[in-house]
C-alpha cells in the first residue's frame, strides 16, 4: 500500500471519529437544519439512534437479487 499523506498514513478503511457514516433517513428528517453529508459520524450516530428508530430495521425486506443487473457488466468483460 502506498502511503497516503492526506490520511496521516492510516489505511483507507480505518475508523476515524469524525468520518461520515452513511445513514438511512426517515422522510421527516429531511427538513432538519444542519442535515448534510457530515451530519452523522462515528461520534454523532449514537445520538441519532437514540432519537430515532433503528434505520436499518426491516432493510432485508427490500433486498433484491443483483443477477439481472450484473449480467450487462459481466458482458463488458
Amino acid at each position: 500500500m502506498e502511503p497516503d499523506h492526506s490520511s496521516g498514513g492510516r489505511p483507507p478503511r480505518s475508523a476515524r471519529p469524525h468520518a461520515p457514516v452513511p445513514t438511512p433517513l426517515d422522510w421527516d428528517e429531511l427538513d432538519e437544519p444542519g442535515l448534510g453529508p457530515q451530519r452523522w459520524t462515528l461520534r454523532t450516530l449514537p445520538e441519532r439512534l437514540d432519537k430515532y428508530r433503528d434505520p436499518w430495521k426491516g432493510l432485508s425486506r427490500c433486498r433484491r437479487a443483483l443477477t439481472r443487473a450484473a449480467k450487462p457488466l459481466d458482458d463488458l468483460g
